[in-house]
C-alpha cells in the first residue's frame, strides 16, 4: 500500500464510524441486559434507577431507546439519567464512599473503571 493511501481497502481495518457504532451499540446491549432485572430503590429516591451516560449520541440513544424500554418493562420505575463525564463520575463516587452512591448504574471507561 502507498505511503499516505487511507487503509479503508484493507480487509483488516476498520473505519471510526463503524468501530464507534459498534462500540456504542456493545455498550448499549450491556447496559439493556444490567437493566433488564428488577430495580432497587436507589437512595432514598424511590423506584428511580440513576444512571450516568456520555452526552451527545449516548445520551440520544440512551432517552430514545434504553429508558423507555426499561419504564415500559417496569413500570412505575423511572430512569434518571446523570450526564456528564467519566472522571466527575468517580470524584463524585469517592466523595459520597462506598455506602452512598448518587448512580446506581454507572457507565465509565477503563481509565476511570478502576479508579
Amino acid at each position: 500500500m502507498r505511503r499516505g493511501a487511507p487503509h479503508a481497502s484493507s480487509p483488516q481495518s476498520i473505519g471510526r464510524r463503524r468501530f464507534l457504532t459498534a462500540t456504542l451499540a456493545g455498550a448499549a446491549t450491556a447496559l439493556a441486559a444490567t437493566l433488564v432485572g428488577q430495580p432497587r430503590p436507589a437512595h432514598g429516591q424511590g423506584n428511580t434507577l440513576v444512571v450516568t451516560s456520555y452526552g451527545g449520541p449516548w445520551e440520544q440513544f440512551m432517552r430514545d431507546t434504553i429508558v423507555p424500554a426499561y419504564e415500559k418493562e417496569h413500570p412505575g420505575s423511572k430512569v434518571e439519567l446523570a450526564i456528564g463525564l467519566s472522571k466527575d463520575w468517580v470524584a463524585k463516587m469517592k466523595a459520597a464512599g462506598k455506602a452512598r452512591s448518587p448512580y446506581d448504574i454507572v457507565i465509565c471507561n477503563e481509565v476511570y473503571a478502576g479508579a
